[in-house]
């Protein structure tokens, strides 16, 4: 009820309409085989709650889809004191339709949190929509791990071309709830799709990346938070929109099924449409369509390697959405590879920007190059005692 209220509030205090773009730049004719290349630039309004920023660009660009390029956006926040720094902040869930994109007035309020502190440091943020949010050339499938990893690197990419960005720039990567699926994603694939870039850190927010443990709380009806049931759809989305022989009455026995056009699926700025059919959903899926998103969730599972680079987990000890043995047993995953981590948990829901400032420290720390904190030596530790 308090993550209801608090949408609620937030949309009435901004506008969830777009912000009004004048196009100052624009490209054309570009191949269909390119990625990380500027289709169309436009300046973008910032808005009032926006701080010490200079200049608000949209833009769009290719990256690398099934059978060629297709086009996604981004934003480029540029700060009012710039220094030679970058972090690419990923996006939280917005929704799943074409209508759900980060160029809104609304996702920018929910995600402010994390915007102004960046911008006070003098971070350049490149903020990706991921595909098929905000364009109509490709489908967004939610947590597709290789679609939304290539979004970000060529939006990077992009960026750095629009700007004139140095490639050795320092980079940091900011994930928040499914934007840590996204920032963990791109940076699995950086070594191999965008081997130039210079990653010096990932912070995950209130990332959900635990699938397997996900998947198996969900079928076993281990969830209970409004927030979670408001959710499944947008879970069972990308198996309905890949196969045409599979349907969201497939997933649900209830009245209150989604059309399987997606319409009624609507974008976060728009849950008070979703609020009356929400807790009517009773998850009860097909045998077919449980082994068909069980194989998806498996395959979106990360990391399937090392991370390889400086790693923070943060995440609120009252989240409605992660479940805290979701988190737990990722320190271990990822401590068992070998991977550096510090973990952090702050007094707060999975809304709360309790723990921005620790983060932004973090950053400001790795961009420094001081050695980072690793939990996995204290639980090293633990092990060798025991």
């Amino acid at each position: 009820m308090k993550f209801i209220i608090l949408m609620l509030l937030s949309c009435l205090i901004a506008s969830c309409s777009s912000v009004k773009t004048s196009t100052i730049h624009q490209y054309s004719d570009v191949p269909k085989t390119t990625r990380g290349e500027v289709v169309s630039s436009s300046e973008y309004s910032a808005p009032v709650f926006i701080h010490n920023i200079k200049k608000i660009i949209y833009y769009q660009y290719t990256t690398e889809g099934d059978t060629g390029s297709v086009v996604a956006s981004s934003l480029i926040l540029l700060p009012d004191k710039p220094n030679s720094k970058l972090v690419v902040l990923a996006h939280g869930t917005i929704g799943v339709d074409v209508a759900c994109s980060v160029d809104k007035t609304f996702p920018l309020f929910l995600h402010k949190g994390f915007i102004n502190p960046l911008l006070k440091e003098g971070y350049t943020i490149v903020m990706p929509n991921y595909r098929g949010l905000g364009q109509t050339n490709a489908t967004h499938f939610y947590f597709n791990a290789k679609e939304s990893g290539k979004d970000l690197l060529d939006a990077i990419l992009a960026a750095m071309k629009l700007q004139k960005i140095d490639i050795e720039t320092p980079v940091v990567f900011l994930g928040y709830s499914q934007g840590g699926h996204a920032a963990l994603s791109a940076t699995e694939m950086r070594k191999s799709y965008f081997p130039q870039l210079n990653l010096v850190g990932l912070v995950l927010y209130a990332a959900l990346v635990n699938f397997d443990e996900m998947i198996n709380d969900i079928l076993s009806k281990k969830i209970s938070s409004t927030v979670q049931y408001f959710l499944l759809p947008y879970v069972v989305s990308p198996i309905v929109r890949s196969h045409s022989d599979i349907h969201y009455k497939d997933f649900f026995s209830s009245s209150a099924v989604p059309k399987d056009s997606g319409e009624d699926l609507v974008c976060l700025f728009d849950i008070v449409k979703m609020i009356p059919i929400s807790n009517k959903w009773t998850l009860h899926p097909s045998d077919k369509a449980l082994e068909v998103a069980v194989s998806y969730y498996k395959e979106q599972n990360l990391p399937h390697v090392r991370v390889d680079t400086p790693l923070m987990l943060i995440r609120g000890s009252k989240d409605a959405v992660i479940i805290d043995r979701w988190s737990k047993d990722y320190v271990t995953k990822l401590c068992s590879v070998g991977d550096v981590v510090e973990e952090v948990i702050y007094n707060g829901g999975h809304l709360s920007m309790a723990g921005v400032p620790r983060a932004v420290d973090w950053i400001r720390k790795r961009f420094n190059q001081e050695p980072p904190h690793n939990v996995c030596n204290t639980l090293s530790d633990k092990n060798n005692v025991q």
